[in-house]
């Protein structure tokens, strides 16, 4: 914190009380500004201070109440769009995206909803959230991951579905405006409330890719193919394109693409389940 009088502070932000701004300092201990003394406040997103940003004094009470996962490159999306007349007609998607790098580590953690209805009978309601941790090699293009995912989907032949996974990955580019990643490794999953309710081995093949093609737009594309090693032949692929727009520092305009494909399924379920959203 840069105080009125040229002063700086740095510590750990703690709260704001009655026009107040306290904070813990190493050699100080707990100390309490009147926010009208601090001029600017300069936010570390990790104890190294690998990343920052400055605000004025009238954000630093909001900043101070920064929400989970601070430091991290968060987005939420939301789409709506619906009809009343001769027919009727309501859909939403709702998604969260969470993503930090270091030199060490890279999560990217993401969660969607997507439900729809016509005529007043639900067509689509389904969920789906998806943790990854990849630990780097510093100047290597090798890595190390493991991913999470929990699914459900009202209109599938099972209630819910769980899968883990984790193996080796590689940078085939690793570039400012282009990175373009592999990954192979063995997993399982289980889908609870079909017929098939057991613990099936799978294995995983991954490719994705991040360009960005100027300060204002980029595209993503990601493909995982999920074989079943206890049933030859048989195999899951989640798919997904996104094109981005940056309208401004806050807003973007995201259109996107996906597609999940399993060889497996029941006799009234499709095998693609496709969903386009803006």
């Amino acid at each position: 914190m840069t105080l009125a009088n040229g002063d700086t502070l740095s510590g750990t932000a703690l709260r704001r009380e009655s026009g107040d701004l306290l904070l813990t300092h190493p050699l100080l201990g707990e100390i309490r500004l009147p926010e009208n003394e601090v001029v600017e406040t300069r936010w570390a997103a990790d104890a190294a201070m690998a990343a920052s940003t400055t605000t004025t004094v009238d954000e630093a009470p909001q900043r101070l109440l920064e929400p989970l996962l601070p430091g991290w490159d968060r987005q939420f999306d939301l789409g709506i769009s619906g009809s009343e007349g001769n027919s009727q007609s309501r859909n939403i998607h709702g998604a969260l995206t969470a993503k930090t790098e270091s030199n060490e580590r890279r999560w990217n953690v993401q969660m969607a909803y997507d439900a729809a209805e016509e005529d007043g009978e639900q067509s689509r309601e389904k969920f789906f959230t998806q943790a990854n941790r990849d630990w780097l090699e510093p100047g290597s293009p090798h890595y190390y991951f493991a991913l999470g995912r929990f699914d459900w989907d009202d209109f599938q032949d099972w209630d819910y579905r769980v899968n883990a996974a984790g193996g080796y990955g590689y940078e085939f580019v690793d570039r400012p405006d282009w990175a373009l990643r592999g990954k192979t490794g063995l997993g399982a999953s289980r889908e609870f409330g079909s017929d098939e309710d057991r613990l099936s081995p799978e294995g995983l093949v991954g490719l994705e890719s991040l360009w960005k093609l100027n300060e204002h737009h980029r595209i993503e594309f990601a493909t995982t193919f999920y074989p079943q090693l206890d049933e030859v032949g048989e195999y899951r692929n989640l798919t997904s394109l996104q094109w981005v727009n940056k309208l401004n520092s806050t807003m973007r305009l995201k259109i996107g693409l996906t597609n999940e494909y399993d060889s497996d399924v029941g006799e009234e379920t499709r095998h693609n389940d496709f969903t386009y959203t803006t």
